[in-house]
């Protein structure tokens, strides 16, 4: 049997957060799993990476990013599939609607939310950076302080039940959740 790998590719810190806490998930699947970011290298170090990924067979790459002011998911995916060409399969490449701040709050049940002080939300795919901002309690100084509180009480399950970009996220890692 092969040495299998996952690499994912964060933007930044929120990001790297989530997935470090979700991993435990891939590490059954994988016998490693890795975690890159690229928001501050450059497109040449992110396509050397993503080459270099390619190159070996036994390695997955999966590629995340927020939808932003994109149109669509379509368009935000053919937007990176473009910059950086035949080094990433536009299938690895998975977007989180609206932002990565939605799957923190889909993690949530009903009873963590309430603990957390926060209207409990039955879908999470219309959140923003913005929204999130506006519904963090006043007992948190701020979002760096929030964000470790949700992923105390985070739920896979819940997460993929509640956001659909997530679970997408999920099963393109492999996770049958």
């Amino acid at each position: 049997m092969s040495y299998t790998q996952l690499w994912i590719l964060v933007e930044g810190n929120d990001d790297e957060r989530l997935i470090q806490h979700v991993k435990p998930e891939f590490e059954v699947l994988y016998d490693h799993v890795g975690i890159w970011k690229y928001a501050k290298a450059t497109k040449k170090t992110v396509a050397e990476f993503l080459r270099v990924m390619n190159s070996a067979p036994s390695v997955d790459c999966i590629y995340l990013a927020d939808i932003n002011n994109s149109p669509c998911i379509t368009a935000k995916r053919e937007g990176i599939k473009n910059k950086y060409g035949n080094r990433i399969e536009i299938e690895r490449i998975v977007i989180a609607v609206q932002e990565i701040e939605s799957w923190y709050l889909a993690g949530l049940d009903e009873q963590d939310s309430k603990e957390l002080g926060i209207k409990p939300l039955n879908g999470t795919d219309d959140i923003t950076k913005e929204k999130f901002s506006d519904m963090t309690p006043a007992r948190f100084d701020s979002r760096i302080d929030y964000m470790p509180e949700i992923l105390k009480r985070f739920s896979v399950e819940t997460g993929v039940a509640k956001n659909a970009s997530f679970g997408y996220f999920m099963r393109k890692a492999g996770c049958d959740v």
